[in-house]
């Protein structure tokens, strides 16, 4: 990870690295968990691995997964290091994922201890194990798409987040009509235009006041909170990258990491254009779905070039900007699933805990937004609840309640609503 650049400019380094891959018995991933995945330092060494063919120096290696994090959406972070290691030809044997404080604990360093028995064992063994993902397969259309002389009205200011470069791309062609279909043009952010100095370091610098280590040394923030905290409509642009967006956009969001586990785009319109197999990952899916509830925006919707023609394609991007231009006027977010909840409620329990310290501005946020919603301080249900349970102790009345009340008492708090509709 610290390495990253002098692997992208010293190719002699980087064979180092892989001619140690190559002569290695077996391979563990270790990682700490950065935003839903791994970090951009290591999303870029995967990207190194395909980009200068060191493909084959993985080829039936047994490989492990140890992780670190507090469990917030660690399985997306797996299941991409399993399906990369799957799509790299290696023998998959299983993933280890701590809590970042389970080394303290003896009963953890057992398990910890037997996980690596286990995974020498099975290199000893020879045992080959079934894949699990599906391959990919990659069958992109070649795009035509040309300026649409309909338009969306809005008022509301429209940003494209883009990382596409090549001009005959069926991204930047995506992008391109998406760009001009509003009546005020979007405003393009590219990210390969935005001084950015690095990724995410995980130093924490910024758990005292939101304060980051690059701030004043790059350009990342001051773009964040003056194009994307003060648009309406983001639009997400990119392209496939082994099974993930580019390093260049993992290390967008792992620098968002800024504002720690608050959310400063609440309340916006979301939509996403991706170039690539994205319908083949389900996983990818569900991880940019998670981000956003939690992120508590809405995502409105996905356009994907993966199998369709281009007339296909261009239906889709204008009835996406049609639909976010609708949402924003009503300023709609649609309910959280257990997605969203979960992750929220992780955040909630944790800050107020273990993260209060060094996350300080993280709680000092989540405090003034109540976001502290403890189900031990609704009183009045609890109060309640328990009346009714002292209630059941009583033989009629328990039966009563439960052969005859039961569903009618469910509903009754709807009936006068659904009676007044």
């Amino acid at each position: 990870g610290n390495e990253i650049k002098a692997l992208e400019g010293n190719v002699e380094k980087f064979n180092e690295i892989i001619n140690t891959i190559s002569a290695s018995d077996g391979i563990i991933w270790g990682f700490p968990l950065y935003y839903l995945l791994v970090s951009s330092q290591l999303k870029r060494f995967i990207e190194l691995v395909y980009e200068r063919k060191s493909e084959a120096a993985f080829q039936s290696k047994p490989v492990a997964i140890l992780s670190t994090s507090i469990h917030f959406c660690d399985n997306y972070a797996l299941n991409y290091i399993q399906e990369v290691s799957e799509d790299l030809g290696m023998n998959f044997f299983d993933f280890y994922s701590a809590d970042m404080m389970d080394l303290t604990k003896k009963t953890e360093r057992e398990r910890l201890y037997q996980f690596g028995s286990n995974f020498l064992s099975f290199i000893a063994s020879g045992v080959q194990n079934p894949r699990q993902s599906l391959p990919l397969q990659v069958n992109l259309k070649e795009l035509k798409i040309s300026t649409s002389a309909r338009k969306v009205n809005t008022s509301k200011k429209v940003v494209i987040i883009t990382d596409e470069q090549e001009t005959s791309h069926s991204l930047w062609q995506m992008t391109f009509y998406l760009a001009n279909i509003f009546s005020s043009r979007a405003e393009v952010i590219n990210l390969h235009d935005v001084k950015i100095n690095g990724g995410c370091l995980g130093c924490i610098r910024c758990g005292y006041d939101f304060t980051c280590v690059y701030d004043g040394h790059d350009d990342y923030r001051k773009v964040y909170e003056s194009k994307i905290k003060t648009a309406d409509i983001i639009i997400y642009a990119g392209s496939i990258k082994d099974r993930y967006l580019s390093a260049k956009w993992k290390q967008f969001f792992d620098r968002s990491f800024f504002h720690n586990h608050t959310p400063m785009i609440s309340g916006k319109q979301v939509g996403m254009v991706i170039s690539g197999p994205f319908r083949q990952l389900d996983n990818l899916k569900n991880l940019f779905q998670n981000y956003f509830e939690v992120q508590n925006v809405n995502l409105a919707g996905i356009v994907s070039d993966d199998q369709d023609d281009s007339a296909t394609v261009e239906n889709q991007l204008y009835n996406l900007a049609v639909k976010l231009a609708a949402l924003a006027e009503q300023e709609y977010i649609a309910p959280l699933t257990f997605l969203g909840i979960a992750g929220k409620k992780l955040f909630r329990d944790e800050l107020y805990s273990r993260l209060r310290f060094p996350f300080v501005r993280d709680f000092q946020s989540y405090k003034a937004r109540r976001n502290f919603d403890f189900p031990q301080k609704d009183w009045k249900t609890l109060l309640i609840n328990n009346f009714i349970i002292f209630l059941t102790r009583f033989p009629k009345i328990r039966k009563a309640i439960y052969t005859e009340h039961m569903v009618t008492g469910i509903v009754h708090s709807f009936r006068k609503i659904i009676d007044q509709a």
